[in-house]
């Protein structure tokens, strides 16, 4: 596979069950709330935590990084990840063009930078340090670090068009730090550029909104483990299950019993939280997964 697959176990210091993959090209947001882990899985792919009892793997464009098994372990140096942390994390005291430089692969040279910064609109801010910059302007320059990391030197006539690239661009909450309409620039910057680099990308949000507008698949994830994981519009309408409905904002939960009907229908019976009968019966199609009368939970989303 030319892209990223995860599959992660840990049970300290923080609880992992993960599983997951990101095509070359692909958006695939990590959707949770505040300390569901999403985080600690992209700092785990990145090599900047490994935990001691963790087992499984992380491999891109079918090279390991993270083979428990096989006892591979990558170092974060080793690893073409490109990380934009949620404050962008930009050494005060360098100019834009030295934090870009910083993070750059063999080859690169001073020149090589300025045209990369050009590129995402920074060619007359390179001389500046982040405390003379905008928010969205840091999190270009946050942007243009993390790209040295995954993709090839650019030339004078080049596109940022990589060949097949061990690769991954990392983006941790990245626009929550600006205002509305520079989040709304910075969404269709994101969006040109996955036109140009055809590297897996994984972004970090708790916005709704913004992984219904920017991925092409969402990986719902609380406690540290992925709960269901689909296109976003598939997911938020047809929820797995009552806490993945409540994840994605609905709040329309309701308990009681499904009970078999004939010709392939069945009955949902409400019960109240004392857990009385109520009498409302749902008319639902029988799929044949599950016994009658057992317990079932529901929601209702329209």
């Amino acid at each position: 596979m030319q892209g990223l697959q995860v599959q992660l176990r840990s049970a300290s210091p923080i609880r992992l069950d993960a599983e997951f993959d990101c095509g070359a090209g692909e958006l695939v947001a990590l959707v949770g709330p505040s300390g569901s882990g999403k985080t600690s899985m992209l700092r785990a792919i990145a090599g900047l935590w490994t935990p001691a009892d963790v087992q499984g793997h992380i491999r891109v464009a079918g090279q390991a990084w993270l083979d428990t098994a096989a006892g591979v372990q990558l170092s974060p140096q080793q690893r073409r990840a490109g990380l934009v942390f949620q404050h962008y994390a930009l050494f005060p005291h360098m100019t834009a063009q030295a934090n870009v430089a910083l993070a750059a692969g063999p080859g690169w040279s001073s020149a090589d930078v300025q045209t990369l910064l050009a590129r995402l609109g920074l060619a007359l801010l390179s001389e500046r340090r982040p405390s003379q910059l905008s928010g969205g302007q840091q999190q270009r320059v946050a942007l243009a670090r993390a790209l040295v990391r995954v993709m090839p030197r650019p030339t004078a006539d080049a596109t940022l068009t990589p060949q097949a690239l061990p690769g991954v661009l990392l983006l941790d909450e990245p626009f929550s730090a600006v205002d509305a309409p520079t989040r709304q620039t910075l969404y269709r910057e994101l969006a040109a550029l996955r036109q140009k680099v055809s590297v897996p990308m994984l972004l970090v949000t708790h916005d709704l909104a913004e992984a219904r507008r920017l991925a092409d698949r969402v990986v719902i994830v609380d406690a540290g483990q992925t709960l269901q994981t689909g296109e976003p519009a598939r997911v938020f309408a047809s929820p797995r299950n009552a806490r993945v409905a409540e994840l994605v904002g609905i709040q329309n939960h309701f308990e009681g019993r499904f009970y078999k009907d004939h010709a392939g229908w069945g009955r949902l019976r409400w019960t109240d939280a004392a857990s009385s009968d109520t009498g409302l019966d749902l008319a639902v199609y029988d799929k044949n997964k599950i016994d009658d009368a057992t317990p079932v939970t529901w929601v209702l989303n329209g």
